[in-house]
């Protein structure tokens, strides 16, 4: 079989440049190409996903491509590069993540949590091998050959980032602050707090960490920039999909924490709406399934997002009888008969009685044992309905919610 024949698909061409090239850098481990998964399987080393460098190479023009071959057949060559403690230890960074991604696997699958520590609620902190064409995260594994432990090498990991060139930073003209680091870490400067000392800013520092090399800053006491800097992350977070974290921190005393706006600011509160929606898309199948294991016969009810003027607002949309349903700011409820309902949250527990918490989730869902009945329907009947909703139908057809009338 010729090389060609090994490769499928409008991703032909590039797979087959990137095979080509790194074989022809002498590679010495097993490279083959897995068309189905689109990525090269390298043995004992692992696998190359190819989709981001495809990407990469799709958008780039003219001269840029070739460029675009060789960063991915680099990236596939660190791969290979040494990985001893002492070879890796001056590459060491420190990376600040999603906490989410890592909160579910402890949820739902453990053995796939990885090396972290919380930095905030919303935020881990990894460590990563940075080579000049790929960054490789530092896994349990990894650990064990090096024989250290995770404090250890992210002590390591500080030292280095400390050691880089200081995090420059560009004033928007709307008053917030947005980073022009050079090694694309630029939110792991988050780290070093006295990064932030050279601002002219208004209060205390609030950043959004919107991906790994986009950190906003703005002031606590300027709610101007605040509210621009927040609609700057929403812009980037819906053109470009997941960030690092939607959520605004403060620095208070050296340490990150949660900050809460008292603005009103309908940035921040759609960034928050985003945010509920994106953590329930990633949970919602990994639930499902472990109640299907446990034997459970419960629906995971979806959530959908519905813009109410500048913000947006959440729904749960609760269709089965026995459900687990995402708390939201609305719920949408089949109740048993032909009538559907829309309620505020709190007005349904008002109704009905306070829904139990499911345990050990990431997100807050709450168990529904069967529809109202009797008073209790006739109490959620009576409370308000939301203005959205006022005037006109409200139904769910294959599991989204519809508005007519």
């Amino acid at each position: 079989m010729g090389l060609l024949d090994l490769f499928g698909g409008g991703r032909k061409r590039f797979a087959k440049q990137v095979f080509e090239g790194v074989r022809g850098q002498g590679w010495p481990h097993p490279l083959d190409y897995d068309e189905k998964r689109f990525r090269f399987d390298l043995g004992i080393l692992g696998g190359v996903d190819l989709e981001p460098l495809f990407q990469h190479w799709s958008d780039a023009r003219g001269a840029a491509r070739q460029t675009a071959i060789d960063h991915a057949v680099s990236f596939v060559l660190e791969a290979g590069a040494d990985p001893s403690w002492e070879a890796c230890k001056d590459l060491l960074v420190p990376l600040v993540r999603a906490a989410a991604p890592a909160q579910l696997a402890a949820c739902y699958e453990p053995s796939k949590a990885g090396a972290w520590r919380p930095l905030t609620e919303h935020l881990v902190i990894r460590v990563g091998i940075d080579r000049p064409h790929s960054l490789a995260g530092v896994e349990p594994d990894r650990l064990a050959d090096w024989g250290r432990s995770f404090p250890e090498v992210l002590e390591a990991a500080l030292a280095n980032l400390r050691q880089r060139e200081p995090l420059a930073f560009e004033r928007d003209e709307d008053g917030f602050y947005v980073s022009a680091g050079t090694d694309y870490n630029d939110v792991s400067r988050m780290l070093v707090p006295e990064t932030f000392n050279g601002l002219d800013l208004r209060g205390a520092p609030v950043a959004i960490a919107v991906t790994r090399d986009m950190l906003l800053v703005a002031g606590a006491d300027d709610p101007d920039a605040l509210e621009a800097m927040a609609a700057a992350a929403r812009g980037v977070l819906q053109r470009h999909g997941p960030a690092v974290s939607a959520v605004p921190l403060i620095l208070v005393d050296g340490e990150w924490k949660a900050f809460e706006d008292t603005t009103g600011s309908a940035s921040l509160q759609v960034l928050a709406a985003l945010r509920k929606a994106e953590i329930h898309e990633q949970e919602q199948p990994l639930v499902a399934e472990r109640l299907a294991r446990e034997g459970r016969p419960t629906a995971v009810a979806n959530l959908t997002l519905l813009p109410e003027g500048d913000t947006l607002s959440s729904i749960a949309l609760w269709t089965e009888p026995n459900s687990l349903i995402p708390r939201a700011d609305y719920v949408v409820i089949r109740t048993g008969s032909s009538e559907t309902l829309a309620r505020a949250w709190g007005d349904v527990e008002q109704a009905i009685g306070v829904l139990p918490r499911e345990p050990n989730t990431v997100a807050a869902f709450h168990v529904a044992g069967g529809w109202p009945e009797g008073d209790a329907l006739d109490r959620l009947a009576a409370s308000p309905t939301p203005a959205w909703a006022e005037g006109r139908g409200v139904g769910v057809a294959n599991g989204r919610l519809t508005l007519f009338g």
